[in-house]
């Protein structure tokens, strides 16, 4: 997984699932980022995340620990607990149409 700056010249192809995103580019490093609004189908509010199931995210953000990682959910995503693995990363805040949750 990468993150790419977006400007014109980007490269971007549609891989099999049907989402678009920039070609790999073996030269690029890891990039810092400040900020990762992360994808997810649920959340507790121990700041574990149910995501799609490839752990693409949690091999990423293994070691980084500067990066604030928050989800972008809706209030029913929410669970009362999940199971979370020892390598799953937790999320660090939560925004949904009620509001802003710190977790």
């Amino acid at each position: 997984m990468q993150f790419h700056l977006y400007d014109e010249h980007l490269r971007i192809h549609q891989h099999k699932f049907g989402i678009k995103q920039p070609i790999y580019d073996d030269t690029l490093k890891q990039t810092e980022l400040d900020l990762c609004l992360m994808p997810l189908l649920g959340f507790d509010l121990n700041g574990n995340r149910l995501g799609m199931g490839g752990g693409y995210y949690d091999r990423y953000f293994e070691d980084n620990q500067n990066t604030v990682l928050a989800g972008v959910a809706y209030r029913f995503q929410h669970i009362d607990k999940l199971f979370a693995d020892s390598w799953d990363v937790k999320l660090h805040h939560i925004f949904t149409e009620q509001g802003h949750l710190i977790l």
